[in-house]
């Protein structure tokens, strides 16, 4: 959805509904990361290995960043992982009207996380999102079909009707 729309609040609501679904060691099964304005190769697996791991810096190359932070989710036993803004990543690729090597590898992360250690993943962005699913065609047949979000307007009740009615089939789904 464009900036506006609702998207951060939809996925916020999410991670609360879900807050008190724990793996048996205690962390929330549901597992909420922003895209980090940089981006770099290793930016989002360094996020979540931060996020789960409490650690600042680590030094390593990016694809033993990557691994750090499979492993941190397996270890957490996360089931979910949400990744907001994940427009920071894809927004460079457009920009270069081709498809980055950071994109693809990205994207076949993305996959593998899925693929091979059954995370799922709900990921949230400007419709510049797209281009990442282009990158790999085995993750965009994975998927489901795009929500896209609209702005909304609280004063029309209609429109607070329809995006209710989402968040609500989002939670239920």
């Amino acid at each position: 959805g464009e900036s506006g729309a609702g998207k951060s609040a939809l996925l916020e609501d999410y991670e609360a509904c879900f807050k008190s679904y724990l793996t048996p060691k205690g962390k929330p099964k549901v597992h909420c990361v922003r895209m980090p304005t940089k981006q770099a190769g290793r930016s989002l697996p360094e996020r979540i290995f931060q996020s789960l791991q409490n650690q600042v810096t680590v030094k390593c190359s990016e694809a033993a960043m990557r691994d750090k932070a499979l492993k941190a989710m397996l270890s957490a036993g996360i089931k979910v992982l949400v990744i907001e803004e994940l427009n920071n990543m894809a927004e460079s690729t457009a920009t270069l009207n081709a498809l980055t090597n950071q994109a693809v590898q990205l994207s076949n992360w993305l996959k593998e996380i899925f693929d091979t250690n059954e995370i799922s993943l709900v990921l949230g962005g400007l419709p510049s999102i797209k281009v990442l699913f282009q990158a790999n065609p085995q993750l965009e047949r994975r998927s489901l079909r795009a929500a896209e979000i609209l702005a909304y307007r609280w004063t029309d009740s209609a429109d607070k009707d329809e995006y209710t009615r989402a968040v609500k089939a989002f939670v239920k789904r």
